[in-house]
């Protein structure tokens, strides 16, 4: 039976600890949904296994751009816009 309509979130420190979160891959066999995972730039092997089937997926990268957005506008009062915290991103290969 599929979990339709659902969000999985991996928000451990196990993959940034060296920790795959391999043994839990079978528990997305029946997601039929979208999975985040928090950890960016080393993604646990739930997330490779999710884009594996096709599922949508997104690592913390987008989350942590939003953050900082969010805490410029909070200590300052303005922020840059996050498209050029991508842009930037993007030409220095993170």
């Amino acid at each position: 039976k599929a979990n339709k309509n659902t969000l999985l979130i991996q928000s451990t420190s196990a993959p940034l600890s060296g920790h795959s979160l391999k043994e839990l891959c079978p528990a997305i066999e029946f997601l039929d949904g979208a999975f985040v995972d928090l950890v960016y730039k080393n993604p646990s092997d739930l997330f490779y296994e999710a884009e594996r089937r096709g599922l949508p997926c997104i690592d913390g990268l987008p989350m942590l751009v939003e953050q900082a957005v969010l805490s410029q506008k909070y200590w300052w009062g303005e922020s840059v816009d996050s498209n050029l915290i991508y842009e930037f991103l993007d030409r220095n290969g993170v």
